[in-house]
């Protein structure tokens, strides 16, 4: 896990998807349109993506609509740089990523040179993206401040609106519950990947399942004692998210927290 900080998701998920297309659902997109003075959009202009907390880059290039897209981004601080011959390069600053954040951008480049760099802040060409989506999102400077007991990632889930702590036996595992569902209704992810997890036993004739048992993968990820140390190491995450509303049809599979 060197050099990657995995996310850590509380996310509802189609049981229909596959694996690579929910990891890429976990990721951050940096998409845009770049044009010059009088409106028109410019192709073939190149777009170099550089994460600054690690330094790895990322290279596109705009289309015949003048567009790029650069997806599967993980959370950090990013910087874009846009080229082509004849114009002044542009730098826009201050990009913050999370968690599955897709930030769009209007670009503008003038006539000039190399030496004329632009550099602009990101809110100020940044598209607006609007959900109606209820989304904590905590990252890692202000979830080193949490007390994590044992590691376990309870106490940054605690602090999303709608969660409420609940006593749980073995037939509901769970410690919390989120606008009134119950405690075994949340799903987990870890980088877009379902984490809830399913227990069950065949009978002697390998066909029927014994009652009470859980075989449907539904069950949360947690260890005996409800936490969620056995799911990831704290050191290891990037940044958490919970969904506890209005989440986005993409979602399914349980009907508490994502």
């Amino acid at each position: 896990m060197t050099g990657y900080k995995y996310l850590f998701c509380a996310m509802l998920l189609l049981a229909t998807c596959s694996l690579s297309a929910l990891a890429q659902n976990a990721n951050n997109i940096l998409s845009g349109v770049v044009r010059d003075q009088n409106g028109d959009v410019i192709a073939g202009a190149q777009v170099k993506v550089l994460n600054t907390t690690t330094a790895q880059t990322r290279e596109s290039f705009t289309g015949n609509d003048g567009a790029f897209t650069v997806p599967v981004l993980p959370p950090g601080n990013y910087s874009v740089t846009l080229f082509r011959d004849g114009f002044a390069p542009v730098e826009i600053t201050g990009i913050t990523l999370g968690t599955r954040e897709e930030r769009a951008f209007r670009v503008e480049l003038k006539v000039g040179t190399v030496r004329e760099q632009v550099t602009v802040q990101a809110h100020l060409v940044t598209v607006s993206q609007d959900t109606p989506a209820l989304t904590t999102t905590i990252g890692r400077q202000f979830a080193g401040k949490l007390p994590l007991n044992g590691g376990s990632q309870q106490p940054i889930i605690n602090t999303a609106p709608g969660v409420s702590l609940s006593s749980t036996g073995n037939t509901t595992p769970g410690l919390f519950s989120v606008n009134g569902q119950r405690p075994d209704a949340n799903y987990f992810t870890v980088d877009g990947v379902s984490a809830n997890t399913g227990v069950g036993r065949n009978d002697q004739n390998g066909l029927l399942l014994v009652e009470g048992d859980f075989p449907l993968g539904d069950r949360p990820p947690l260890t005996f004692l409800n936490g969620t140390q056995s799911l990831i190491a704290a050191d290891a995450v990037e940044s958490v998210q919970v969904q506890t509303s209005n989440y986005s049809a993409q979602y399914g599979r349980q009907p508490g927290a994502q």
